[in-house]
């Protein structure tokens, strides 16, 4: 994970060299303004992408992996088998050895992964705060580097925490989607961005010193 040092001084010589534009371009109503602009423009792509050319170039290739990947990490974490049916579903093995009302009893559970569920919603979010934050590139590329496999690793968690939910306590499920997981990805995209805002104002304050 990325280290809570002070900025490097690759980042201060590359401040230093634009530092009239850095200094007087870290401003709140700024940052907001180039965030949202800039995750409508992201938001908007994808969805075109996604209407216009049927997900085939960017949504339906990454949700495969998204699935893959949940595939190989669910049945290491998960107490049962899960499998894949298809590029974009996930489903449970009929626990057929057990008894229905017992607590180790598993149906036949299918989640479809498909639009909010791939995670490239907080992807954007994060990729768009971080553009609109006045800082080097370097600064920028590495942070980016180190926090979207941690939003793509989380979201792994997420799909299947709500696999485990449907499997083992469905009553829970529509809170498990719709409060509890989603809101805990939106947290962790405003903690991660907070800690990258908290880093950009330190380097704009040794610039100005």
């Amino acid at each position: 994970m990325e280290e809570d040092s002070v900025p490097t001084s690759d980042e201060f010589d590359g401040a230093r060299s634009c530092r009239p534009s850095v200094t007087s371009a870290f401003s709140a109503p700024r940052v907001i303004g180039l965030f949202l602009l800039l995750l409508a423009v992201l938001h908007g792509l994808y969805q075109a992408e996604r209407r216009l050319l049927d997900g085939q170039l960017v949504d339906l290739p990454y949700t495969r992996f998204v699935t893959l990947a949940a595939e190989g990490l669910g049945n290491i974490l998960l107490p049962f088998d899960i499998e894949r049916r298809g590029d974009v579903t996930l489903g449970t093995h009929p626990n057929a050895t057990h008894d229905p009302t017992s607590a180790d009893y598993v149906g036949n559970t299918t989640v479809v992964i498909r639009g909010g569920c791939n995670g490239i919603e907080a992807l954007l979010l994060m990729l768009a705060g971080v553009l609109a934050l006045p800082a080097p590139w370097a600064m920028r590329l590495r942070v980016l580097a180190c926090n979207l496999p941690i939003l793509f690793a989380l979201n792994l968690l997420r799909i299947l925490a709500l696999l485990y939910t449907m499997a083992r306590h469905p009553g829970w499920i529509d809170v498990a989607h719709d409060q509890i997981a989603q809101g805990v990805m939106i947290i962790v995209v405003l903690l991660l961005w907070i800690r990258h805002v908290d880093r950009v104002r330190a380097l704009h304050a040794t610039v100005r010193a």
